[in-house]
């Protein structure tokens, strides 16, 4: 059995299943290749954050899009996020490029028989 941990930042509190990176004043090598390996998963989930903003304008829009003052707003970003997959699934995109990965032709058709909207 597999146990997953979830990447944050340092706004939240770490527990079994959240994390962040460790700082410490005298880190040892553990944490050192930690802190290094994680930096690359964290910008590939900031390059997502912003491509969903380039291709969806509207949830840049800090005025409109303030996550406390609509409950729609998770909803929009859901949605926003599901069309940014399909995007790189028909077009590729830079997280796929940096970590070396192909996506199967049919990825799109498998990824939307697999969801249940």
């Amino acid at each position: 059995m597999h146990q997953y941990i979830i990447m944050g930042d340092s706004a939240y509190n770490k527990d079994s299943h959240l994390t962040s990176y460790h700082k410490h004043n005298h880190m040892i090598d553990n944490y050192i290749s930690w802190n290094k390996s994680m930096k690359h998963v964290r910008i590939s989930i900031e390059w997502n954050y912003g491509v969903t903003g380039t291709l969806f304008k509207y949830t840049r829009n800090k005025n409109k899009f303030k996550i406390l003052d609509s409950c729609r707003v998770s909803k929009i970003y859901t949605v926003a996020t599901l069309f940014r997959n399909f995007h790189i699934m028909l077009y590729g995109g830079q997280t796929s490029k940096y970590f070396n990965l192909e996506m199967p032709e049919d990825m799109l058709v498998n990824y939307i028989n697999q969801n249940d909207f």
